[in-house]
């Protein structure tokens, strides 16, 4: 596949990769995009205005029942989490996520910026205790054992303002990068498009099963994000061979 060979040899040319990755690369792990599950209704609500920040105070029950049956499985990193992670040892590597599941970190990467923040780490909302996402789970209640405050991922919701140090770094990773690639997203919010139109290094690659609404990345290919990565994985065991 040309456009794999392409890809290859710009992995293999470049020294500063940042990945700005999307749900895209998570749901080969068992994740549903949040595409499809706001396409639903869950208890009566509209599953978009669960993940707003008002929504947890006023309903933390509904809440964490979502959250049990959306983000209770349990999953692990799939090829392309592994294969970012693997070129930390041959390239200076970044990730910035726009996911909250703490795959990259669980494949081993070292350096990630989560936009979104994550659902792996909750604190309680008046005392500032914090929680396991197993703890949270095994819970029957959002309410603080301590003060009976609301319990909450360290995650930003809807309607809610991402840190501006957050974003920053964001941008200094990718002012740094001579290449960035873009993988599993489809770009329809703006901070994502707003951090690629900050990069001025050499190579802008997209990996997306769908066409995005990008000016012209040095390199488009398009397929399954696994799939992708599968061959990339391929052609390095071909190479070592």
């Amino acid at each position: 596949m040309k456009t794999i060979d392409e890809l290859q040899k710009i992995i293999e040319g470049s020294q500063n990769i940042v990945f700005l990755t999307g749900a895209g690369i998570s749901t080969p792990s068992g994740i549903t995009d949040f595409e499809t599950i706001y396409s639903q209704k869950f208890m009566g609500f509209d599953t978009i205005d669960i993940m707003t920040g008002g929504f947890i105070q006023e309903h933390p029950d509904v809440f964490l029942q979502f959250v049990k049956k959306y983000f209770s499985g349990k999953v692990s990193p799939n090829l392309c989490h592994k294969y970012i992670s693997n070129l930390q040892e041959s390239k200076n590597v970044c990730v910035i996520t726009q996911n909250i599941d703490g795959l990259h970190q669980q494949a081993g990467s070292k350096k990630v910026i989560e936009l979104h923040g994550t659902f792996k780490n909750w604190h309680c909302t008046s005392c500032g205790h914090n929680f396991s996402f197993d703890e949270v789970l095994e819970s029957d209640s959002l309410l603080c054992p301590i003060d009976y405050g609301i319990i909450r991922p360290d995650a930003v919701f809807y309607n809610e303002n991402i840190p501006t140090l957050k974003i920053l770094n964001a941008q200094a990773r990718i002012n740094a990068a001579d290449t960035l690639i873009v993988v599993g997203t489809s770009l329809q919010t703006q901070l994502p498009v707003y951090l690629i139109n900050q990069f001025a290094g050499e190579r802008l690659v997209v990996v997306n099963k769908t066409p995005v609404k990008l000016d012209m990345p040095h390199l488009f290919v398009q397929g399954d994000v696994e799939d992708v990565f599968n061959l990339l994985n391929q052609n390095n065991k071909n190479l070592t061979r």
